[in-house]
């Protein structure tokens, strides 16, 4: 309601996916490109949905990259 669309279980839901699902290692919490992005997203008062938003779409992308290579 706050912030005027579903969180799916919290906020940090895309940062903590992507700490244990990314190309750099487990634990990491990104590398330059991921934290280019993260930088250039507007200071508003979604910022925590959209920095979610990122990690969970870099977390994605890593785990399609590892399926193929892990099937």
């Amino acid at each position: 309601m706050v912030f005027g669309r579903a969180a799916p279980l919290a906020t940090s839901l895309g940062i903590n996916f992507y700490r244990g699902h990314n190309t750099e290692a487990v634990g990491n919490w990104s590398n330059p490109e991921v934290s280019a992005e993260i930088r250039g997203l507007p200071a508003t008062a979604d910022f925590e949905l959209k920095l979610s938003d990122v990690y969970l779409r870099h977390g994605l992308e890593a785990m399609q990259e590892w399926a193929p290579r892990n099937s």
